[in-house]
């Protein structure tokens, strides 16, 4: 039994609407992908960006006195920094020493594009004035 024209053009719509339907797939899959590799990138962005916070709010009091006011620069990985330090009130002492400077310090980190990714804020002792 020989098919009709008619019958043709048919398979041949269908072939279209099935490579239509595949195409679509293909293109949702690829930006599912492509947004899983933006979020991933994001992460390592932030996290590298955290670590480098952290480090960077260790060693203050350490290496040199914290000065009240503020600074910024730029980490090795290209992040900016930006860093506030206001002094806070001496707490009481019952032992008649002299307090140690006590600062409330806020770190925000941005990327090159000016995205925040990370804003860290503690209290920080100037550990200096213990050996002077």
């Amino acid at each position: 039994m020989r098919r009709s024209d008619r019958e043709d053009g048919f398979v041949m719509l269908e072939a279209l609407v099935a490579f239509a339907v595949l195409s679509l797939v293909l293109v949702l899959f690829y930006e599912a992908l492509a947004g899983n590799y933006r979020t991933a990138a994001l992460t390592r962005e932030r996290d590298l960006a955290l670590a480098e916070a952290r480090s960077h709010l260790q060693g203050l009091g350490l290496a040199m006195p914290i000065r009240a006011g503020g600074s910024s620069g730029v980490y090795h990985s290209g992040a900016f920094w930006k860093m506030e330090a206001a002094p806070l009130p001496p707490p009481e002492r019952g032992d008649g020493m002299p307090p140690l400077p006590r600062y409330l310090v806020t770190l925000e980190v941005r990327n090159r594009e000016g995205r925040q990714l990370t804003r860290l804020q503690t209290v920080v002792i100037d550990r200096r004035m213990r050996d002077e």
